[in-house]
């Protein structure tokens, strides 16, 4: 709920500037990459891995999208997913997820960053 409440409130914000500045949603996910420490942190019991064996991550990591999605209807804000292009269904994750797909911790590296755009 906290995500939802937050994000209504900065895409309201933003949808109500006088200039009408063109928005949109850029949805992600993230990973711990590599380090089981950093998942354990954040999902102790939860921590789930992908083919990789060595790319951790928790369920939460994978739904904030969702979680803001009533606060982008409300506001008429569209969104783009790289979730859904490279991980449409939370519990099937791709192959190579961390090797490919991402690459760093709660924001990603240079490369994924080329993929998102």
């Amino acid at each position: 709920a906290f995500v939802n409440q937050t994000s209504f409130s900065l895409l309201n914000l933003l949808m109500n500037f006088p200039q009408k500045p063109a928005v949109i949603s850029v949805e992600l996910f993230r990973t711990s990459f590599r380090n089981w420490r950093d998942a354990n942190k954040h999902c102790r019991g939860q921590i789930q891995n992908t083919s990789d064996h060595e790319c951790y991550y928790c369920p939460q990591w994978w739904k904030p999208q969702t979680w803001r999605e009533n606060a982008r209807k409300y506001n008429s804000v569209s969104h783009a997913s790289y979730r859904d292009a490279v991980w449409p269904i939370q519990d099937h994750p791709p192959d190579n997820l961390c090797s490919k797909y991402w690459n760093g911790w709660s924001h990603p590296q240079l490369d994924v960053h080329a993929l998102v755009a």
